[in-house]
């Protein structure tokens, strides 16, 4: 019976799998099989009723698809505790992030230049941890989709050790990180102090230009501003010719302003050129003598259609002096040239304060016998050798707190090397003069001497 029962349910066991691949013969075969199946004792064995036959086949379905349901959820508990894992985990790194983060906002507080910079980089980093925790997950996800049950928990392990290796790779980049904020600090608070330090050496009021620069007496002096100091040689005569033509190209409204704190004339070519340049400036150009102006110098200020001093500045006018060589004849037309020469920087002099050229050089000797005429600034006024007297000059130019050195000699005598005579006396020896060109200066201490 036990032998029968067992034949029994191995054929129902069966049934589903030989349902699939067999047709009908084979099953009007099993069936006249099963008619004529005997025991080994000689016994029939009973038959199975179709209706058995379905409830075993059902009973084994169902049977199978609990085992399948169960090996599902299994699997799906299994992956669920494995991404709760490594979601805790990856929680746990961002809040070490966060924590970091906020730490480093606290510390970059100070450094506001910084900050713009310092932010940039640390969402630079935040990106690329971004893209690193993309790549653990995409890994995770491949290896959940591909690995079987068994080798998950190894993968598992193998991933944790990385990110434990990740973890101390960025605490070393926070360390890093770090060090480079508080090197920054430091940086930033040198970089401060400089500023700083530079800041008190500067003004920060911005320039001013007025196309009226003399208002109440008083005369605001631009950066357009040009040094006119030393002998007037042809160095001096094109450093003050550039700057005009550069000013004028900058802008033709505003004036432009020649300062004279101390010159004693020189050359009249030199002179003559830089009168030429000023007549055909467009912007208006203002002469403004602060301390003495003498013989070219002079006439330069007299000529200039805006000319301004202090009521104690020095105008001086003489006549010219040059040296003659040669034979009578060689002399004598020597001198007509320089008569003729000084002749036409007298005319529009004299032409100007109303005088003719004999009047003007009559009234040199006869105020000094030298005939180097000297008048105060309110004198020079009221002659017209220049035009207005200032009360105050403001320069606002000066924008930068002067360097502690040594006084300087005049910028054009830098070309013109100071030397000692044999008696120990302090002299500058000139430049040799174009021919035709004539010395209008004024040297009562024999300080310049002419080139042989």
């Amino acid at each position: 019976m036990k032998k029968q029962n067992l034949c029994f349910w191995l054929a129902a066991a069966l049934m589903p799998f030989t349902a699939v691949w067999a047709n009908t013969e084979g099953t009007e075969a099993v069936a006249a099989e099963k008619e004529t199946t005997v025991s080994e004792a000689g016994v029939p064995v009973p038959e199975v009723s179709a209706e058995d036959a379905q409830k075993a086949e059902a009973e084994a379905k169902r049977k199978a698809e609990a085992e399948a349901k169960k090996a599902e959820m299994e699997k799906k508990k299994f992956e669920q505790l494995s991404v709760r894992k490594l979601q805790m985990e990856k929680a746990k790194i961002d809040a070490e992030i966060a924590l970091e983060q906020a730490k480093l906002r606290r510390e970059m507080a100070p450094a506001n230049d910084m900050r713009a910079r310092l932010e940039v980089e640390n969402a630079l980093r935040q990106s690329k941890l971004a893209a690193e925790f993309a790549e653990i997950d995409e890994a995770k996800r491949t290896l959940d989709a591909v690995a079987a049950r068994d080798s998950v928990r190894d993968n598992l392990a193998s991933f944790e050790r990385n990110l434990r290796l990740r973890e101390r790779d960025l605490d070393a980049r926070i360390t890093r990180l770090e060090q480079e904020l508080e090197l920054g600090k430091c940086n930033l608070e040198l970089t401060r102090s400089r500023l700083e330090q530079g800041s008190r050496n500067l003004v920060e009021t911005p320039a001013e230009y007025l196309k009226e620069p003399f208002v109440d007496g008083t005369l605001y002096i631009s950066d357009r501003r040009i040094d006119f100091n030393g002998p007037v040689t042809q160095a001096l005569a094109e450093h003050v010719i550039e700057r005009l033509y550069f000013y004028n190209n900058q802008s033709p409204e505003y004036p432009i302003f020649i300062v004279i704190d101390d010159s004693p004339g020189g050359s009249a070519f030199a002179g003559y050129q830089i009168l030429k340049a000023m007549e055909s400036s467009k912007a208006p150009v203002y002469v403004v003598v602060k301390g003495m102006a003498a013989s070219m110098a002079a006439i330069v200020t007299t000529l200039a259609p805006n000319s301004f001093c202090y009521e104690n500045t020095i105008i001086l006018h003489h006549q010219a002096s040059s040296g003659v060589s040669g034979n009578m004849t060689s002399m004598k037309e020597q001198y007509n040239d320089l008569k003729t020469w000084i002749s036409r920087l007298f005319e529009p002099i004299c032409k100007k304060i109303g005088k003719t050229q004999e009047e003007f050089v009559k009234d040199m000797y006869a105020h000094v016998s030298t005939g180097d005429w000297a008048a105060w600034g309110t004198d020079a006024v009221k002659m017209r050798w220049v035009n207005n007297i200032a009360d105050r000059i403001v320069e606002t130019s000066v924008v930068k707190k002067p360097k502690k050195t040594q006084p300087m000699q005049p910028m054009i005598l830098m070309s013109a090397e100071e030397k000692t005579d044999e008696r120990g006396n302090a002299y500058v020896e000139l430049p040799p003069l174009e021919a035709g060109d004539a010395w209008l200066i004024y040297d009562p201490q024999n300080r310049y001497r002419f080139a042989r």
